[in-house]
C-alpha cells in the first residue's frame, strides 16, 4: 500500500457525512484503511522473521529495513487515526478503542490519540479510564505547548469530576 492509498481513503472519509454514519463513503474509506493496516501488519510479520534470521545485516541494510518498518507503522497509525473516528461515528466504540490502543502501542506519547481515547471512554461511561487518558494527554500536551488540546482535555476533566 502506498501513500496514494491513504490519500484515496482520506478522500472517501471527507466525502462521508458525519450526520449519516452509514454513508457509503465511510464504507469505502473503511475498506481502504483496513487494507493499509493489514498490508502493514503482514509486511511486519514477514520482515520480523527475516531480520531475526539474518542477524548479520550490514549497517546500511539494517537502517533501510528499520526505515521501511517505521514507514509501515506510520502508515498504519495514520490509517487507524482515521478509522477510529468512523468507528466512533458508527457507535462501534470497542473498535474505536482498539485502533487508538494500537496507535498508542507504537507511539505512547501521542497526545491526540490519548485525548481521543479518553473521549471514547467518556462516551462509554468509563469515566476513570477517560480521566486517566485526559490527564496524560494534558501532561504530554504541556511539553509541546499545545494549549488547544490542554483546554479541551481540561473541559472534559471538569465534566468528569462530578461523575467520578
Amino acid at each position: 500500500m502506498t501513500n496514494d492509498s491513504l490519500s484515496a481513503a482520506l478522500e472517501w472519509y471527507h466525502k462521508g457525512n458525519p450526520a449519516n454514519p452509514s454513508d457509503p463513503a465511510f464504507d469505502q474509506a473503511l475498506r481502504l484503511l483496513t487494507e493499509i493496516i493489514d498490508a502493514a501488519v503482514q509486511a511486519d510479520d514477514r520482515s520480523g522473521a527475516a531480520s531475526e534470521a539474518d542477524i548479520g545485516l550490514d549497517t546500511n541494510r539494517f537502517k533501510a529495513n528499520s526505515n521501511r518498518a517505521a514507514d509501515r507503522v506510520t502508515r498504519a497509525d495514520g490509517a487507524r487515526n482515521v478509522r477510529w473516528h468512523i468507528h466512533y461515528l458508527r457507535d462501534q466504540l470497542p473498535e474505536a478503542i482498539a485502533d487508538l490502543d494500537e496507535i498508542l502501542l507504537s507511539s505512547p506519547n501521542q497526545r491526540n490519540a490519548l485525548y481521543n481515547r479518553g473521549f471514547v471512554y467518556h462516551h462509554m461511561h468509563n469515566y476513570a479510564l477517560a480521566s486517566a487518558d485526559f490527564t496524560e494527554a494534558i501532561r504530554i500536551a504541556e511539553e509541546f505547548d499545545d494549549g488547544d488540546l490542554i483546554d479541551a482535555a481540561e473541559d472534559h476533566l471538569n465534566e468528569l469530576a462530578s461523575k467520578l
